[in-house]
């Protein structure tokens, strides 16, 4: 399924440190600031952006739900 490649892409790239945060780049570079993109006052780090991040709230939830509801599905099929 496309969504769990994507999710094993994106695990993939943060557990290498390849996924290009703003931290990372300043770490490596030095060409930018450490701070989230989106005004947090953060470092963007990747957890910042996957779980903390306020401007990625809505995504989350939503994911959630969708999970939440497949696996409904799934366990209310089995019976």
């Amino acid at each position: 399924r496309a969504s769990s490649s994507y999710s094993a892409l994106v695990q993939l790239y943060a557990r290498s440190s390849q996924l290009d945060t703003r931290l990372l780049r300043f770490l490596r570079f030095g060409n930018c600031t450490p701070w989230c993109s989106f005004g947090c006052n953060e470092l963007e780090s990747d957890h910042h952006l996957f779980v903390k991040c306020p401007a990625f709230d809505s995504f989350r939830s939503e994911s959630s739900s969708s999970i939440i509801s497949e696996t409904n599905a799934i366990l209310s099929n089995s019976e």
